[in-house]
């Protein structure tokens, strides 16, 4: 009896072996991978992570509503700029329209108010659009952009100082539209006036700065394009309206991180707090639209509107040669929720009414995409709410709670 070939046996198994991959299915491919670039951390998305079952999703109906059209005045809003769900469940209104911060209990019951309009302490300038947000040991901070400070006032509403906001030179005053964990305040301000002759397309810059929680500035993060604008002269009025389809730049921020978006890609960054770029997060763009197709309901809809006595002015400008882009912006919000996750609002035309966003856990993957109620801006997400104004055809703004799921998250699908 002869002895098997050790040769012959390595032989069979390495066949085997290969029959066996080649009858194989292929791997699946990642949903995203990392790679680092010149000390830039790359995120490539490819597929969403969501399976149908632990996709978010947000209540149909609201489980609070505040605000009437007629009734008691402080459930009448106007210009509801932004607003707050304390620890404790109590929501704070940033009411821009009376200058004022009001203050429901958990059920929506009114119990006091803080502000109104002045110069004095604790009061918001008439043009001022109210921005808060929490601080530390119990307080609330609100920007009143139009005496140039931030005011500080306890959750009992009772004030306690304010911060005058010390002006960069050669600068518009900074807005104050966020605050850093570590007590820093994220502000913006232009370049410059705007200028130009009648017919002439111009260009500007809005610069990003980081504030010391004394009002002085503490570092100038950096510079983003805004969108272009047309010189526009009619009847002895001149204006300066973006051209048709503007991709505007979007920047939040988060405790200790920003995020910035230019509109016109897929790509968002993610900055330390001294502005260094640290991260890259990228999706698939999909098919793109062309802005061209949308144009004339775009001009319809913008004359529509307009206000009836400025019509013959915006029916010029529309008849006017206006250059077009090529696409339709990528995305027009960026918004950082309670839990550190990115939330971006995919470019809207003017006639929409709902919002849809994209998701990115704080890692940059890419989870999947929400939509959010018609007419509702968002001022707060909670760990299970979105919290924000609601504003009907008739102009009428009231503040809603939505319930918020969020299942289990998904598995890595990292290589």
């Amino acid at each position: 009896m002869s002895e098997r070939s050790p040769t012959r046996g390595a032989c069979l198994i390495g066949l085997l072996a290969f029959s066996a991959a080649a009858c194989a299915e292929p791997a699946e491919e990642a949903a995203w991978t990392v790679r680092d670039s010149a000390d830039v951390r790359v995120v490539e998305n490819v597929r969403p992570a969501w399976m149908p079952e632990t996709a978010w999703r947000v209540a149909e109906m609201p489980s609070l509503e505040i605000g009437v059209e007629d009734g008691e005045e402080p459930y009448v809003f106007f210009r509801v700029s932004d607003a707050l769900r304390l620890p404790d469940g109590r929501i704070v209104v940033g009411n821009s329209g009376t200058g004022e911060l009001r203050f429901f209990d958990p059920t929506g019951r009114f119990l006091y108010r803080a502000g109104g309009h002045g110069q004095g302490p604790g009061e918001f300038g008439e043009f001022s659009s109210i921005r808060i947000w929490g601080a530390r040991r119990d307080v609330i901070v609100a920007t009143d952009g139009f005496n140039n400070r931030v005011n500080f006032f306890r959750s009992t509403g009772e004030f306690v100082s304010s911060v005058r906001i010390e002006p960069i030179p050669s600068r518009t005053s900074p807005a104050i539209i966020d605050g850093f964990a570590d007590g820093t305040w994220l502000a913006v301000g232009g370049l410059g006036p705007l200028a130009g002759a009648p017919g002439q397309i111009i260009g500007g810059s809005l610069e990003y700065s980081r504030y010391n929680p004394d009002g002085r500035p503490a570092d100038t993060l950096f510079e983003l394009a805004d969108p272009r604008r047309y010189v526009h002269s009619y009847g002895g009025v001149t204006h300066y309206p973006y051209l048709p389809f503007p991709a505007r730049p979007s920047v939040a921020a988060g405790d200790y991180w920003l995020f910035v978006g230019d509109g016109t890609t897929h790509e968002i960054e993610r900055r330390r707090l001294d502005g260094e770029l640290n991260s890259l997060y990228r999706w698939p763009e999909g098919q793109r639209r062309r802005a061209a197709d949308f144009y004339d309901r775009y001009r319809e809809a913008d004359i529509e509107s307009t206000r009836e006595e400025r019509r013959p002015l915006i029916i010029h400008y529309y008849e006017q040669d206006l250059p077009l882009p090529e696409y339709l912006p990528a995305h027009q919000g960026l918004f950082v929720d309670d839990e550190g996750y990115l939330w971006v609002e995919r470019y809207r035309l003017p006639w929409k009414s709902q919002p849809s966003w994209e998701i990115f856990d704080p890692d940059g993957r890419w989870l999947g995409d929400i939509q959010t109620p018609e007419r509702f801006r968002i001022f707060q997400i909670g760990r299970d709410f979105l919290l924000g104004r609601h504003r009907d055809e008739l102009g009428v703004e009231r503040i809603r709670v939505y319930e918020l799921v969020r299942p289990s998250p998904p598995g890595d699908g990292r290589d």
